[in-house]
């Protein structure tokens, strides 16, 4: 008997084997599904109270990668609201003035994601100002002035992972000024104008954590300026417009460290537009009005470094809303691995000797490989043939138990995704 279950489990295998084998041999184009980011909720109404924003209110956003709690500064209510990552209220603290812990006009947030200190630019008083976690005052640095280390309108704020510098957008002197953790001035770059690396009224800023390189949002000229993280200008993209790739009021700007996309809020054009590292132009979200996943105004975004999802500060709707990563397009290759995946974590799988395991993962990852290198295009008729084949094998996987039946339907309904290659 337990030889022919043995001969039963090794037909299953071969039989899937071989569909997935056939399968990547037969080069097919997949459904784009990842047309744009998935509204998820929202969060804030107009108001004064707890977890409420002042008319005018929520302009900026960040997003503590360790607890997953998202801080808000309310600009009129002249404080600093934090929220678990559902939207719930927990707390707050500022007020009116010009002390320890007081604002006049909070703007940029960010977060240090290794000790969770959290940074808040104060417009008009010309300074940023640091607070632990919980809203305790640290420390603040900057005054009123054009020389280094001095303020006209601080705005933007970004820390780099790395080193913990604090790179802060100094609005009306045109530059971008560096910091260590402790607000020690290190150095500056850029200088007013219109010019490749000169800037017009800088407000946002966010570094790409694998490269360091940093992008500022150049405001009036409807642009994204990159740097890298010396200051040595790279490139820039955009241009005034209301088309795909261009700006009508470029404001925030966030790198999701996951996928390096760059994600730019569109103020007057009430979208969300999202980058590549090189921005080139990828996809974007959002429309004019009041409903979930619309906007009046954008005006900040940041990327939850942990699963990629994407917080925009909804200035005049008094809001802030909540909408999940772009999804990865399903293509043939990600199919397969997706399958040679669960394949793996199955308990039949962890069964096997160590010479079985190999075999299955030889012939499953051989079935990936090849579907990477095939380049031919197949009519309708092909396509229909390669997925028929493609479920016979999930159906096979699943009967021999090294899928569950909830696998099963998933990777069947993607596999339905697959199109005729143009």
């Amino acid at each position: 008997m337990a030889r022919v279950m043995g001969r039963t489990r090794q037909v299953l295998l071969l039989a899937a084997s071989a569909a997935l084998i056939t399968l990547a041999l037969t080069p097919v184009a997949m459904a784009d599904s990842s047309a744009a980011n998935p509204f998820l909720l929202q969060f804030g109404s107009p108001g004064a109270g707890n977890g409420q924003f002042d008319s005018y209110g929520p302009i900026g956003v960040a997003v503590d990668p360790k607890s997953g709690d998202v801080y808000v500064s309310d600009y009129l209510g002249d404080r600093i609201e934090k929220f678990d990552s559902s939207g719930n209220y927990l707390s707050q603290w500022g007020s009116y003035g010009w002390g320890a812990s007081q604002f006049n006009g909070p703007i940029g947030v960010a977060v240090d994601p290794n000790t969770s200190d959290v940074y808040v630019t104060d417009f008009y008083n010309h300074r940023v100002q640091k607070f632990d976690s919980s809203g305790n005052f640290l420390t603040a640095f900057g005054s009123p002035g054009t020389s280094p280390g001095e303020f006209n309108g601080p705005n933007g704020v970004a820390v780099d992972p790395k080193t913990g510098d604090v790179y802060v957008t100094d609005n009306s002197n045109g530059r971008v000024e560096v910091f260590d953790s402790s607000g020690n001035y290190l150095s500056q770059f850029g200088s007013p104008g219109d010019g490749n690396g000169q800037l017009d009224q800088p407000v946002a800023i966010s570094l790409d954590p694998t490269s360091e390189d940093v992008y500022v949002t150049d405001y009036n000229t409807s642009r994204i300026q990159k740097f890298d993280s010396s200051g040595n200008y790279l490139s820039q993209f955009g241009t005034h417009g209301t088309g795909p790739g261009q700006f009508n009021g470029s404001y925030g700007v966030a790198v999701d460290p996951l996928s390096r996309d760059v994600y730019v809020s569109d103020f007057y054009n009430n979208r969300v537009e999202d980058f590549d590292s090189a921005g080139n132009y990828l996809s974007q979200f959002g429309t004019a009005g009041t409903g979930p996943g619309q906007f009046d105004n954008p005006i900040a975004v940041t990327v939850d470094p942990s699963n990629g999802d994407v917080y925009v500060a909804d200035f005049d709707n008094d809001r802030v809303e909540k909408f999940g990563p772009v999804s990865a397009p399903v293509t043939p290759i990600s199919l397969c691995q997706s399958t040679v995946g669960d394949v793996e974590g199955s308990a039949r799988y962890q069964a096997l000797p160590t010479n079985m395991k190999n075999a299955v993962n030889l012939i499953l990852n051989s079935a990936c490989n090849q579907l990477g290198t095939i380049t031919p295009r197949l009519n309708a008729n092909q396509v229909a043939f390669a997925v028929a084949i493609y479920k016979r094998a999930v159906t096979a996987l699943a009967a021999g138990g090294w899928l569950t039946s909830a696998q099963a339907s998933t990777l069947s309904t993607l596999a339905g995704e697959i199109t005729v290659g143009s």
